[in-house]
């Protein structure tokens, strides 16, 4: 059986802003190295990732719906040559935007999230990186 490992993405991987509502970009501050450690857990200890989050106030005037789904829909993920993997990917048919010339962003691909058969070939075109 596979084991599963769910994480809370506020205060665990996202550091918990002051208000404690992630709904905006200028809000999403990762804790350092927490991916280097969960690919650890995963590929050390041999665990499936889960990522949860429990927004209080969603879709409430002070919490419109609207501003939730910007700052969930990306994942920037750091490579050894962002160049060279965003070329690997457009060539599978993986829509993707390089960001390594933007400041702090050197070596940084965004993704976004898509439905689950995108997000499947996304995971099988990443593992068949060399």
């Amino acid at each position: 059986m596979k084991k599963v490992l769910f994480i809370d993405r506020d205060g665990t991987i996202v550091i918990e802003p002051a208000d404690f509502q992630l709904d905006s970009l200028d809000k999403l501050e990762f804790y350092p190295k927490a991916f280097q450690y969960l690919a650890k857990i995963a590929n050390e200890l041999d665990y499936e990732l889960a990522m949860v989050t429990n927004q209080d106030g969603l879709g409430t005037v002070s919490f419109p719906e609207d501003t939730f789904w910007p700052t969930q829909n990306f994942i920037l993920i750091k490579v050894d040559n962002a160049n060279q993997r965003y070329d690997e990917l457009i060539a599978k048919g993986i829509v993707i935007r390089n960001r390594t010339t933007q400041p702090l962003c050197e070596n940084t691909l965004r993704l976004t999230i898509g439905t689950e058969e995108e997000n499947k070939k996304l995971i099988e075109a990443l593992q068949g990186l060399n």
